[in-house]
C-alpha cells in the first residue's frame, strides 16, 4: 500500500510538470555539451560530427567555408567512379597514371598492371594512391562516355564532370573538383556540409565500406603480381597510439594547403557517428582533435534521457518510473539511462532523481 502510493504520488506530479513545461535543465545541459566539442575542436579550422544513426548534425563549426580536403577527396572518387564500375570489373593501368602530381603519394601501381576496381580501390584509399586515383578516373570516366579510345587525360576530365555531378545529386551545393586525388589547385574546394554527404554515402555503399575499413590488404593482381597495401589512417592501424576502438573508417589527407584533414566513422553499441576535420595544425592533432569529438559524441546521451531527445524532462522520469514498475519495455528505452544511481536497477528513486534533474533542484 505504501509503495503504490509513492509510485501515485510521484505520477501526479510528474503529469503536473509536464503540463507546466518545466524544463529549464535541458537547455543548460546540451550548451555543456556544446562547449566540449568547441574546445576539442578549436585548433581546426572546420569541423563537423554527424550522427548517422539517427541522421542528426551534433556539432558544426564553419561548415560552410569553402576549403579543400586533400587526399579526402578520393572518397568522392570511389563513390562517383562505382556508379560506373563493378568490383569485378578489370583496369588495366594506361597512360593517366604519369598525369600523377610529382608530390602526390603513390601506392604504388605501375603502367602495364592490370587489376579488378575492387583491387585498385584498395590501392587509393588505404595507402591514398594518387596514382590509383588517376587509373580509376581514367576507366571509370571511359565508361561514362561510353569510348575506350579517349586518351588518359581525356577520360580524367570527363570523370570530373561526373564527379561534380554526382557531389549535386547527393545535395552538395557549394563543391567543385578539378582533380580525382585532392591535391592543392585553383577551382577545387568543397564545404563539411557537404561532404559529409559523401561520407555518408561511402559508409552505406557495400564496397566501399569494406575497403575503407581495413587497416591493411594484399592480393595477386591479375598479372600474378603481389601487391600488399596499408592504411594511412592510424584511427584504423591496431598498435597505433591512435587507434579507435570500432572504428570502421574512412580517410586521411594532407597537403601544404589544406593542412593535415581526418574523416572518421565509428560504431558502438548500435550507433554510427562521422567526424570530419579540416584544417588541422598537424598530423597528430588531426587525430586527436577526431577522436576528442568521437568521445563527446558518444557520450552525448547524457544518463537521465530516456526517450533520446537530447534533454533530460519530466517525460524522461515518467519512463523512468514505468520501466521501474515494467510498464515500458528495455528495448524501447535501455534502462541504463535511466539508472541515475548506478545500482543496475531503475527505481522510483531514480525516476524521482531524473524529475528533479529536469526542473533544476539537481
Amino acid at each position: 500500500m505504501k509503495k503504490t502510493f509513492r509510485i501515485t504520488v510521484l505520477l501526479t506530479l510528474v503529469l503536473a510538470l509536464t503540463t507546466a513545461g518545466l524544463l529549464p535543465a535541458a537547455a543548460a545541459t546540451r550548451s555543456d555539451f556544446k562547449k566540449r566539442f568547441d574546445a576539442a575542436a578549436s585548433a581546426a579550422t572546420a569541423a563537423i560530427v554527424y550522427d548517422l544513426t539517427d541522421e542528426t548534425t551534433l556539432y558544426a563549426k564553419n561548415i560552410d567555408r569553402p576549403l579543400g580536403l586533400a587526399s579526402i577527396t578520393k572518397v568522392l572518387t570511389a563513390c562517383t567512379a562505382a556508379q560506373f564500375l563493378s568490383a569485378d570489373d578489370k583496369i588495366t593501368v594506361g597512360n593517366e597514371v604519369y598525369l600523377t602530381a610529382d608530390i602526390g603519394s603513390r601506392a604504388p601501381v605501375y603502367y602495364g598492371d592490370r587489376y579488378t576496381f575492387e583491387q585498385i580501390l584498395h590501392a587509393m584509399l588505404l595507402p591514398s594512391g594518387c596514382d590509383a586515383a588517376m587509373v580509376i578516373a581514367a576507366a571509370a570516366g571511359k565508361k561514362a562516355a561510353g569510348d575506350n579510345s579517349l586518351s588518359g587525360r581525356q577520360a580524367v576530365n570527363v570523370f570530373l564532370g561526373e564527379m561534380n555531378k554526382f557531389i549535386k545529386k547527393l545535395g552538395g551545393t557549394n563543391s567543385h573538383f578539378v582533380n580525382p586525388d585532392g591535391q592543392d589547385a585553383s577551382g577545387q574546394h568543397t564545404t563539411c556540409r557537404d561532404y559529409i554527404k559523401v561520407l555518408r554515402y561511402a559508409v552505406m555503399h557495400p564496397l566501399i565500406s569494406s575497403v575503407i575499413r581495413k587497416d591493411e590488404y594484399a592480393c595477386y593482381d591479375l598479372n600474378g603480381n603481389y601487391h600488399y597495401f596499408s592504411t594511412t589512417n592510424s584511427l584504423l592501424a591496431r598498435g597505433s597510439y591512435y587507434y579507435y576502438p570500432g572504428v570502421i573508417g574512412i580517410k586521411t589527407g594532407t597537403t601544404y594547403q589544406a593542412g593535415a584533414c581526418l574523416a572518421g566513422a565509428v560504431q558502438r553499441n548500435g550507433k554510427t557517428i562521422l567526424t570530419l576535420v579540416a584544417h588541422a595544425p598537424s598530423m597528430s592533432e588531426r587525430y586527436t582533435i577526431s577522436t576528442k569529438l568521437l568521445d563527446i559524441a558518444f557520450a552525448f546521451r547524457m544518463t537521465g534521457d530516456v526517450d533520446y531527445d537530447n534533454r533530460i524532462s519530466a517525460e524522461d522520469a515518467r519512463l523512468a518510473l514505468r520501466l521501474s514498475v515494467g510498464l515500458e519495455s528495455a528495448d524501447d528505452y535501455p534502462p541504463q539511462y535511466a539508472d541515475m544511481d548506478g545500482d543496475g536497477i531503475v527505481s522510483p528513486g531514480d525516476a524521482r532523481t531524473i524529475l528533479r534533474v529536469s526542473v533544476g533542484l539537481e
